[in-house]
């Protein structure tokens, strides 16, 4: 205890020091920690007094855990020097998470550190500096590497080498890629508990880099910034570049006139918690020009394109809820509609009295704001911005928005059905309108009632069916408009007078015992009396159903998104998909899209399958295939072939996509921490624990 020499971390030296003052051994000299192998020397010198010594050819198993993730790696060095707090050092040593003698890579330091740990789980943390990847039986060459603390994998769970890939890319040419990424240093780490008033126990941070070299487009550097501080903030910081002055080839083609090089993005996302009720979120997002994201990271934009600046915040109390936004436009070259600032508050179902015996609710909502609304410069757009079909051009207002509802739920004895009446007023008001010199407002008194009930009852095969109609009708009683047509900015603006009734189906088969499960929900309305005639009539029907069984241990599923038109009796949009899995090493999926465009005319109809094989516990085969059915021509191929090894596992990656040409990749990933994609809505219902 104090300044009494440890041994290994694990035994107080003081305690028999005055037995013994030196322990030498020489041998084959084995431990084991928990039964299990933990480290093998060939020699040991410790003094018992003051705590230091030193280690021979020591090969060593630790197991180091990041945010929950434990892994183990193999550690030699020729000689480790012993410290008075049970520490180890070494000057030259390799690291490896693989287990067999002869690993497919390791990592060459030239400074090691291990600390014992209080973990009872973990036995040190490591710090290695000086760093080189060095790969032996695969293919041989070393990379350099930065400082790596404590973990194979960063905190939130990727491995710090995230592998290299490199081929031939119908869009960017020849290409190599690297990745890595660690936990920030201990620095940092004291910084940022300062800062944020936190200790550095609750402080986790990670950085990472990864670089591309595109033959035909320069070199594409990414880096990133992530920070957990307990559980009050968390950040990320993403910013990548790329001297670029070639054609765009991408969703989004910005001509070359219209840019200029270097082309970067910067993405920064954060949330500070007041409370667990009440907290910050600071977005921002900028890039050179339009075509920055989807060119270069063009999986990431279609899922969700990074485009907004703002700051909001948000406050819950019960049922009530208040928020704040300030959004602006960073980038010249976008559509968007700023909000300097806005407020908003909702109050939910709220009782407040009675009427003929039964519950008053209260539900409302008030927003507050100042609205500008701003046009992009060039010819390129995001398909995400929003579009102004208006001529009214750049403009600005403020705007008040109201709506307070007042309702009496009444349940019909214990049949299940509930019928609600109720009544509603909505104001609304700007302090300009299409014409500059006015001063729109408008309000509106409806009256409707929801009619909705929820039934059970047990099927064979100890199948449980839920159904729950509900049939809606509103309509105004009274209205009154002055100061002409608002701005258009939002849905807000839309005219508030009309007739509808909405008719909803929700029917559920749930078999709990074995997860099997057929949903399947309908939506549609009919509206009459708008103020636009050609809002007149049924509006689509909307058709949404996921579907699983078992056939003979087959998993089988099946989801289904439609609309249809009653108008001119068509599909205006279907999306399906089929998964399976015939027997256990083979996956496959079949998939169904087709959409009409405005004028009813087909804009695209596709069939795409998926398949994975998993031929042996080491080799994989997995293959899509996109057709289109409205040319009858290959949208896209991909076909991948993996071998998994003891620590890494390779891959070629074959691809082929319409007006591109054809691709060719090869990659080196390490396995730990590494999660294959989802093949399908099979793979997806698994990790969900859906089946």
């Amino acid at each position: 205890v104090g300044d009494t020499p440890n041994v290994f971390g694990a035994l107080d030296a003081g305690a028999i020091s005055h037995i013994l003052r030196e322990v030498y051994l020489e041998g084959d000299i084995q431990v084991r920690r928990k039964g299990a192998h933990a480290s093998r020397f060939s020699a040991i010198y410790i003094d018992l007094v003051d705590g230091h010594g030193w280690v021979e050819d020591a090969e060593l198993t630790l197991k180091l855990k990041s945010r929950g993730h434990t892994e183990r790696v193999s550690l030699k060095s020729q000689l480790l020097r012993h410290s008075a707090d049970g520490s180890l050092h070494a000057d030259a040593a390799t690291v490896t998470t693989c287990m067999f003698a002869k690993p497919d890579y390791v990592i060459e330091t030239g400074d090691l550190s291990l600390v014992p740990d209080k973990d009872p789980d973990v036995s040190w943390r490591v710090s290695v500096k000086k760093n080189k990847l060095r790969f032996q039986d695969t293919v041989k060459f070393e990379v350099p590497l930065p400082p790596i603390k404590n973990a194979a994998v960063d905190q939130r769970g990727r491995p710090v080498i995230q592998g290299i890939s490199f081929g031939n890319s119908s869009r960017y040419g020849n290409f190599v890629s690297l990745g890595f990424s660690n936990e920030i240093g201990d620095t940092v780490t004291e910084g940022v508990a300062k800062a944020m008033g936190a200790t550095s126990d609750e402080v986790d941070g990670s950085y990472s880099l990864r670089a591309r070299w595109l033959s035909s487009r320069g070199l594409l550097l990414q880096g990133g910034l992530e920070l957990d501080v307990g559980e009050k903030f968390w950040s990320e910081l993403y910013l990548a570049g790329i001297n670029d002055d070639a054609d765009d080839v991408g969703i989004v083609r910005v001509p070359t006139d219209e840019r200029s090089a270097p082309r970067w993005g910067l993405t920064f996302r954060s949330r500070y918690l007041l409370t667990e009720q009440e907290w910050f979120d600071f977005v921002l997002a900028k890039s050179s020009d339009a075509g920055f994201q989807s060119e270069f990271y063009e999986p990431e934009f279609t899922s969700f394109e990074e485009r907004q600046a703002y700051v909001h915040w948000r406050k819950a109390n019960d049922a009530q809820y208040y928020s704040a936004i300030v959004q602006v436009r960073l980038d010249d070259f976008r559509n968007e509609v700023e909000r300097l600032p806005e407020a908003g508050f909702y109050q939910g179902l709220e009782p407040v009295g009675e009427l003929f015996g039964e519950p008053l609710l209260w539900v409302g909502d008030a927003d507050v704001g100042y609205l500008r609304r701003l046009e992009g410069s060039g010819t390129a757009r995001s398909p995400f911005d929003p579009v102004f079909v208006d001529p009214y051009g750049e403009r600005e207002s403020g705007r008040v928005l109201t709506t307070q509802r007042l309702e009496v739920p009444v349940h019909v004895g214990g049949s299940g059905i509930r019928f609600t009446p109720y009544t509603a007023v909505t104001g609304q008001a700007w302090t300009e309108g299409v014409d500059p010199d006015s001063s729109p407002a408008r309000a509106a008194l409806f009256a409707g009632a929801e009619l909705s009930g929820e039934f059970h009852r047990v099927l064979p095969g100890n199948y449980l069916n839920t159904i729950v109609p509900s049939i809606g009708f509103r309509g105004d009683l009274a209205d009154v408009e002055e100061g002409g047509d608002p701005i258009p900015f939002d849905r807000n603006e839309e005219p508030l007078t009309g007739n509808v009734v909405d008719l909803v189906l929700r029917s559920r088969f749930t078999r709990p015992q074995d997860k099997r499960r057929f949903d399947i929900g309908l939506r549609t309305a009919y509206a009459y009396e708008t103020t636009k005639s050609q809002d007149d009539g049924w509006l689509p029907m909307s058709v949404l159903s996921e579907f699983y069984t078992e056939y003979k241990n087959i998993p089988v599923g099946f989801t289904y998104d439609m609309r249809f038109d009653f108008e001119e009796s068509n599909t205006v949009y279907s999306r399906s998909a089929l998964g399976l899995e015939p027997w256990e090493p083979l996956g496959l999926e079949f998939g169904y899209n087709r959409g009409l465009d405005s004028a009813y005319e087909r804009l695209y109809e596709a069939a795409s399958i998926a398949a994975r094989w998993d031929i042996n516990w080491k080799w994989d085969l997995e293959g899509r295939q996109t057709i289109s059915l409205k040319g009858e021509d290959n949208l896209y191929s991909e076909f991948t072939l993996r071998r998994y090894g003891h620590d890494l596992f390779f891959e070629v990656r074959y691809a082929m996509r319409q007006g591109e040409g054809s691709s060719i990749s090869f990659g080196l990933k390490p396995v730990v921490g590494h999660r294959l994609d989802s093949l399908g809505l099979l793979d997806a219902w698994k990790e969900a624990g859906l089946r």
